[in-house]
C-alpha cells in the first residue's frame, strides 16, 4: 500500500522524487563527515582483513578520508623499509555514498506502509557497499605503489591485481547509481505496478 506516487500518477511521483532530492542531497552533503567515518570504518577494517598490513588508521580532512597504513612485517623486511614506515592514502568517501539520498528519496516520494524499515535496511545495504568501495579503493591505491627498488611494494598476484581493479570500477562507476535504484524496486514493487497502472488509466483514449 502507498500513500504517495500511485494517488498521483507518474508526473506526481518524479515530482515528489525532485523535490526530496533537493533536500535530501543538502543534508547528506552537510552530514558527510558522521557517514565518512562508518564508511571509512568498514574500508578499514577489510583492508586490515584482507591485506598484509598490521594497522590501518584513518582520520576525516577537508571533506576526505586520509589513511595512514603501516604494512606488515614481511612486507617491510622485502622491500627494506623501517619498522615506524606509514603509507597515506586520501579516499574520496562522497563518490561512494551520493546515492542515500536518491534512495531516500525514491522511498518518501512513495510513502509505503514499511517506508521505516526498508528505508533503514535500504540505508544500512548502501553504507556497507560504499565501505566496500573505499575498502577496495585503498587496496587499488596501495596495490599501484612501488618499493624503493622500483618493483611492487606488496607481493599480490596478477589475478588479485585484476580483482581490485575490477571491484573498483564496479564500486565506482555503477554501484553507487544503480543500487538505490535497486534496492527501491526490491521494496517497492507493488507501489511501482500500481504507478504504471494508474499511468495508463489516466493516459487511455478517452471515451
Amino acid at each position: 500500500m502507498t500513500t504517495g506516487a500511485g494517488s498521483g500518477g507518474l508526473a506526481r511521483f518524479v515530482l515528489l522524487v525532485l523535490g526530496w532530492g533537493i533536500v535530501l542531497f543538502g543534508a547528506w552533503y552537510l552530514s558527510a563527515k558522521p557517514i565518512s567515518h562508518v564508511t571509512g570504518w568498514i574500508g578499514a577494517r577489510l583492508l586490515h582483513a584482507s591485506a598484509p598490513v598490521d594497522r590501518v588508521r584513518y582520520s576525516h580532512r577537508d571533506r576526505e578520508l586520509l589513511f595512514a597504513v603501516e604494512p606488515d612485517d614481511r612486507t617491510r623486511q622485502r622491500n627494506r623499509l623501517r619498522p615506524t614506515v606509514v603509507l597515506e592514502v586520501r579516499v574520496n568517501p562522497l563518490k561512494y555514498s551520493f546515492g542515500l539520498p536518491l534512495f531516500l528519496a525514491l522511498m518518501l516520494a512513495v510513502r509505503s506502509k514499511e517506508l521505516a524499515r526498508n528505508a533503514a535496511i535500504g540505508v544500512a545495504i548502501l553504507v556497507l557497499v560504499a565501505g566496500v568501495g573505499i575498502w577496495l579503493d585503498l587496496y587499488l591505491a596501495l596495490a599501484s605503489l612501488a618499493a624503493p627498488s622500483g618493483g611492487p611494494m606488496f607481493d599480490l598476484s596478477a589475478a588479485a591485481r585484476e580483482a581490485v581493479a575490477l571491484g573498483y570500477q564496479l564500486s565506482t562507476l555503477i554501484l553507487p547509481s544503480l543500487m538505490p535504484v535497486v534496492l527501491w524496486i526490491a521494496f517497492e514493487w507493488r507501489a511501482i505496478e500500481t504507478l504504471v497502472r494508474y499511468d495508463r488509466a489516466t493516459s487511455g483514449p478517452a471515451g
